[in-house]
């Protein structure tokens, strides 16, 4: 029995394959802005290999389980708003930031460590939450129904680290919660959502003429409506 037991550990042990790169330790340092520019005090920067969510009703959410996921490393901003610190290497990492009600995150790439494992942000601006209406309105008496896609900053999109530069994730849309159609029945061409500001909400449709219509609307408030005349 004891030397089942053993036998039994021994093919656990080795069947485990490490999450953490032996022996790698990379930098990262930033300074965090708010959304006027100014520094950012005592907020918590986190390096983990995951990254925060949101419920639908806007709190915040830790994803983290002590058996999958890794907080890598971490500090606090200083009194101008800058941070450094080593974090574990475990593949690509999420930089979480939270400060009062302020909650964004970027994704660091492993290709973007092979150099000389360290990161170096000048500045980072952290972004607020903004509930955002987009109402289109028909005036020109039409029943053509129409499709609209929107591109936005969405709470659900990560920022990306690449080539020195901070960017949206360009592959992350905005999961409606609602056909993308409308002027299928009275009053359905509404739509809502949750967004980071500063940013810039891009809205493509179909004008009655069967035109493509693009039109761009600058988020800079936490409750702001457009309205768009079809």
């Amino acid at each position: 029995m004891i030397r089942f037991t053993l036998l039994l550990l021994m093919i656990l042990i080795c069947s485990c394959e490490a999450r953490l790169e032996d022996d790698i330790r990379a930098s990262f340092s930033t300074r965090l802005l708010d959304i006027n520019g100014d520094p950012v005090q005592g907020a918590q920067v986190t390096a983990a290999n995951y990254n925060y969510v949101r419920t639908i009703s806007g709190s915040r959410l830790h994803k983290f389980s002590i058996d999958d996921d890794f907080i890598l490393g971490e500090g606090i901003t200083d009194d101008n708003g800058e941070v450094s610190f080593l974090m574990l290497v475990d593949g690509g990492c999420y930089i979480n930031f939270t400060e009062s009600d302020r909650l964004n995150n970027l994704f660091i790439p492993r290709s973007q460590l092979e150099n000389n494992l360290a990161v170096q942000i000048p500045e980072i601006r952290l972004k607020q939450l903004a509930n955002v209406q987009v109402e289109f309105v028909n005036t020109s008496g039409t029943n053509q129904i129409f499709t609209t896609d929107f591109k936005l900053e969405s709470v659900y999109c990560n920022r990306v680290y690449i080539d020195g530069e901070v960017i949206t994730d360009p592959g992350c849309e905005e999961p409606l919660n609602r056909s993308n159609f409308f002027n299928q029945s009275t009053d359905d061409g509404l739509f809502e959502f949750e967004v980071l500001f500063p940013s810039v909400i891009e809205v493509s449709y179909t004008s009655p003429s069967g035109v493509e219509m693009t039109q761009s609307f600058a988020v800079t408030q936490t409750n702001q409506r457009y309205e768009i005349q079809y």
